[in-house]
């Protein structure tokens, strides 16, 4: 199940095809020669994959933050206490996480709210 649910986190994190990459570098090359102005396309490629970075580490960082947590020793397969811990230690990160963004954000409108 964690593994499951660990697979389903990191579905959408797929890196690009190469004909892609290579059409992004010629864009850079451009922008390098002196266009002033970046390409549009590449802003938004570059912001789409700094996004996927970020998810990416907190990914690693979620997996080895539980695998400490609920690992006692490795075995040959996940029993299911282990299996348990796993997917309670993620699902208490999301909520957590949620909860921390929900309360920024209402902390934000209060203060934008007052003329901050």
């Amino acid at each position: 199940m964690a593994a499951r649910l660990l697979r389903r986190v990191s579905h959408d994190v797929t890196p690009p095809s190469p004909p892609q990459c290579r059409s992004q570098a010629a864009r850079i090359d451009t922008m390098v020669e002196g266009t002033p102005q970046a390409d549009p396309e590449l802003q938004r490629f570059i912001e789409s994959e700094t996004q996927r970075q970020r998810f990416q580490q907190v990914v690693h960082s979620v997996t080895d933050m539980c695998w400490e947590k609920c690992m006692d020793k490795p075995g040959p397969k996940l029993d299911s206490r282990t299996e348990v811990c796993l997917v309670n230690c993620v699902g208490r990160f999301i909520d957590t996480s949620k909860f921390v963004l929900n309360r920024l954000e209402q902390n934000s409108k209060g203060r934008l709210g007052m003329g901050e």
